[in-house]
């Protein structure tokens, strides 16, 4: 009887606290797990520092604590010699339920696959740690989300804490940031003043989509920046009025070719042979796509608009001598300059 009563009254303490609560509770076993001895006060600059959450109450932080002694029958003490509190029973272990079906787990599971993307950033294990909560995944040797298989891909280097919990202090406070940044094709450092719209991932590279101030000497202009690439961040202080249309993907003007947005909107045409007219079946690559067919010459034409003309070169380059750019001129003449510059290098340099 005793033993349901307890189970009874985990399973209330579940059903009543909500995915941040979760998260408290869960650093307050693991510090007094490790020993550390916490006391109210460490437990709430430990909920400041390692989970953003600001302006937590010492009475909110005594609730979680009696949610974990009494919701899941952990032998809490304290200790007044050591200020902090302690387990009676060093082998007890927290563990949360949860309602998620296989298949719910399944579908879950497949934005584990996402994270690779993030890797290198201080937020990828407290994702994935999330995913693997409600996928039901936590202290399994054999996760159900291992059936979905990830291919490995390029990342980008670490991303300092310092330098993430700025950014992510401006995207979330409308914060107005400025930074030293090395352009990708110059090499040139500029100062950068800027208001953070979107954190973007492209291909495994963390970006912000921003407004820059100082753009265009002086006049202002929104720009991409990789976050490797940013140096000094500081925090100056003002913040910003978010625009209602601040998403990078109506900046693409229907383009789907990657990070990349110009002023330039153009109508492209693509031919497409071989090989290369079965894979550009499988994919909408622009929401104004349209394919014509000719099997006697056996080529597919892809027409469509865009703001994206160096992806679009690198699309078109991608297909090596399966495709041949029609429309805009300028991309027919910097993918003759691409071919023009391989085959030099192919007589001069192998």
């Amino acid at each position: 009887m005793k033993r349901q009563k307890k189970e009874s009254k985990k399973a209330k303490a579940e059903q009543r606290i909500d995915h941040k609560q979760m998260q408290r509770i869960a650093l307050i076993h693991e510090m007094i797990k490790a020993e550390k001895y916490p006391s109210r006060e460490d437990l709430i600059n430990a909920f400041k520092n390692e989970l953003r959450l600001d302006n937590v109450s010492v009475r909110t932080c005594q609730r979680d604590i009696d949610i974990l002694r009494d919701g899941f029958g952990a032998a809490i003490l304290y200790s007044r010699r050591l200020n902090g509190y302690y387990y009676a029973n060093s082998e007890f272990e927290l563990v949360f339920r949860n309602k998620t079906t296989p298949e719910q787990a399944f579908y879950l599971s497949i934005c584990k696959s996402l994270l690779d993307g993030l890797k290198g950033t201080p937020v990828a294990k407290k994702i994935s740690g999330v995913i693997d909560f409600l996928s039901g995944n936590e202290g399994n040797c054999c996760k159900f989300a291992d059936r979905i298989g990830t291919l490995p891909k390029p990342y980008s280097a670490d991303v300092p804490q310092e330098k993430w919990d700025i950014i992510m202090d401006a995207l979330k406070f409308n914060k107005i940031i400025e930074f030293d940044y090395t352009g990708r094709y110059d090499g040139k450092t500029k100062h950068r003043r800027t208001r953070p719209y979107q954190f973007l991932l492209n291909d495994g590279t963390p970006m912000l989509f921003c407004y820059d101030e100082l753009a265009a000497g002086g006049k202002g202009g929104e720009r991409l920046f990789a976050l490797s690439r940013m140096k000094d961040i500081k925090d100056t202080g003002r913040t910003f009025t978010l625009p209602e249309n601040y998403d990078f993907a109506s900046r693409c003007r229907g383009g789907r070719f990657g990070m990349f947005i110009s002023d330039s909107y153009e109508e492209y045409e693509i031919d497409l042979y071989f090989d290369a007219r079965y894979l550009v079946r499988e994919c909408i690559w622009a929401d104004d796509q349209v394919l014509i067919e000719n099997d006697e010459k056996n080529c597919t034409k892809i027409k469509f608009t865009s703001a994206q003309y160096l992806k679009v070169l690198e699309w078109v380059l991608a297909r090596a001598d399966c495709a041949i750019p029609r429309k805009p001129q300028r991309l027919v003449d910097l993918w003759k300059h691409s071919i023009t510059n391989m085959k030099w290098n192919m007589d001069n340099r192998l």
